[in-house]
Order: structure tokens, then C-alpha cells, then sequence
């Protein structure tokens, strides 16, 4: 009897002490979580506050000496393309509104694009982070050339 209840105490113990550590392993798991969360948050941030706001006539009048610096604007999306297999969205936004309120000064942009993700539409107000790359030259939908400053996308939001 006495034997029975020391083993049934060292049982408890055992089970109190286990059921301890998945809780404190949870516990670092959660914690590891959180910090993974703020250092990415940091991240986002410090991309975001490493952007300038774009000149747009300084950087169409020589895009390839502009590749390579950050820039951020809020504009309106005219056209939008998607890649699926190359999990990418390319897209002419313009970058100016204009003092009448039209919009105008077209930016070529690319971002990356995962099946699921939320689209952006054609008339969509896009608040973008991105890095120039230089002049790029592309076809309009109406077939006609263009040659125009690329940025590569980083971080956007739809703007409210």
C-alpha cells in the first residue's frame, strides 16, 4: 500500500514535471515567435524608411543613374500583368496626381506575386516601396513603345 501510493506520487511528479516543460517549451516557442515577428516588423520598417519620396522628372530624365537608390510614392494603377509561373506582377502605375487631379508620370513596376495573394486592379490607389532599376523598355497594351524608369517593388499597400 505504502509502495502503491509513493509510486503513484512519483507518477504525478512525473507527469507535473513534464507537463512543465511542454509549457515552457511552448513558452520559448511563442517568445522565439514574437521576436522573429518585431525583427521582421524592424525590417519592413527600416526598407521603408530608407525609401525617398520620387522626383518623377529627375528620375525619367536618366533612369540608369537613378538604379540601385529606394524610392516610395502613392499612385494609381493603369495597367496591371500577371505572371503565375514566375509568381510575379508587372504593372504601369502613374506617379503624379496632377494639380487638376489627374494622374499622370508612368512608372513600370514589378513585384512578387503568390498564388492566393490579394490582386491589384486597374484604377487602384497603391502606395509602393521599391528599388530603381534603371530605364526599361516595354509594350503598351495599345502596342506602342515605351521607355520609362522600372522600379522593383518590395512592400505595398492599397491605399485607404
Amino acid at each position: 500500500d505504502v509502495i502503491e501510493e509513493i509510486s503513484r506520487e512519483k507518477r504525478e511528479a512525473d507527469e507535473l514535471r513534464e507537463r512543465q516543460e511542454r509549457e515552457e517549451a511552448l513558452l520559448r516557442q511563442q517568445q522565439a515567435e514574437a521576436a522573429a515577428k518585431r525583427r521582421a516588423e524592424e525590417a519592413v520598417r527600416i526598407y521603408k524608411e530608407s525609401c525617398s519620396a520620387i522626383n518623377y522628372d529627375e528620375l525619367a530624365r536618366n533612369p540608369d543613374k537613378h538604379a540601385g537608390e529606394r524610392y516610395t510614392f502613392t499612385g494609381k494603377i493603369m495597367q496591371v500583368q500577371l505572371f503565375e509561373l514566375l509568381e510575379s506582377m508587372t504593372a504601369l502605375i502613374y506617379a503624379t496626381k496632377g494639380e487638376y487631379g489627374f494622374w499622370e508620370d508612368l512608372v513600370y513596376v514589378s513585384f512578387p506575386y503568390e498564388k492566393g495573394d490579394d490582386m491589384v486592379l486597374e484604377g487602384d490607389i497603391v502606395t509602393v516601396w521599391g528599388e530603381c532599376e534603371g530605364a526599361y523598355k516595354y509594350i503598351t497594351l495599345l502596342g506602342a513603345q515605351n521607355i520609362g524608369p522600372k522600379i522593383e517593388i518590395e512592400y505595398f499597400e492599397m491605399a485607404q
